[in-house]
């Protein structure tokens, strides 16, 4: 079993049905566990109470910071018709909040209606032409492939303040094929688009976070297209598209984070910006 998969196995007590899941050792940057593969989770454990399987929007707030131990999951169920269904779920570590999320899920292979698509894949070079993302006291790079294309590697002493975009591919580092539970991680899994703009930056949290999926991926690498417009008081919104190996957009996200510059360098990013 892939370790994606065997760290999203879901155990359940028999006296109380609770649902909790192993640490996610696996999925950190710096000793944080990923935000994308929290909402995986969280997406994991509403389905896994629910007759419809598939998430199609997943949303969550990161209401404190998740530690390196086992994740109890809340999940209510908010609704439920003949193609939907809806909950919400808190995922819970020594009795705090750690993340609040909620979700729609339906069975996609079994949907029928009007397909539509306004944006063109982006022009990118192949896998073979960009190059692998590394980060130190990390396991997160370890079990996922994240290849940035040369201009999305701009970030630190390069970066030249015009645009906030950063674009690449990534899959599992065991070639496990990507399913929609994979999407909700991946879509946070690159750096920051704004990084490009002003540098390379410490840890900038996501406050909340929300992926919808149109179509279940290909077998292959996703394509990935980050950006960023606004960034007001510390606060940045970016935005994502995921495209599968055929050219299907599978997925797109939006999630604001908080940014903490300190006195000198917000300063210089003032300066840089304009």
């Amino acid at each position: 079993m892939a370790f994606f998969d065997q760290d999203l196995t879901v155990s359940s007590s028999a006296e109380n049905g609770e649902l909790s899941f192993p640490s996610a050792d696996r999925w950190c940057w710096a000793g944080v566990p990923n935000g994308g593969f929290l909402l995986s989770m969280a997406a994991k454990a509403m389905a896994n109470q629910l007759p419809h399987k598939d998430p199609v929007s997943v949303s969550a707030t990161f209401v404190s910071r998740t530690e390196l131990a086992p994740v109890q999951a809340n999940v209510e169920l908010l609704g439920q018709s003949k193609n939907l269904s809806q909950a919400s779920v808190q995922l819970v570590q020594e009795g705090q909040v750690r993340v609040q999320a909620m979700g729609v899920f339906a069975d996609l292979a079994s949907r029928k209606g009007v397909d539509f698509c306004d944006v063109a894949m982006p022009n990118i070079p192949s896998p073979e032409g960009c190059n692998r993302v590394t980060y130190p006291q990390s396991t997160f790079p370890d079990n996922v492939d994240i290849l940035l294309t040369p201009a999305s590697e701009r970030a630190g002493d390069n970066a030249d303040g015009k645009e906030a975009v950063v674009e690449g591919w990534i899959k599992f580092s065991d070639d496990r094929d990507p399913d929609l539970l994979a999407l909700l991680t991946f879509a946070d899994s690159f750096p920051r688009a704004m990084e490009m703009v002003v540098g390379t930056q410490g840890w900038i949290p996501t406050l909340d976070y929300q992926v919808q999926c149109f179509a279940k991926p290909a077998p292959g690498y996703i394509a990935c297209r980050f950006t960023t417009k606004r960034m007001s008081l510390g606060l940045l919104e970016e935005t994502g598209e995921l495209w599968d190996s055929e050219g299907t957009l599978v997925a797109v996200c939006r999630q604001s984070a908080s940014v903490r510059f300190n006195e000198q360098e917000e300063a210089r990013v003032c300066a840089l910006m304009g």
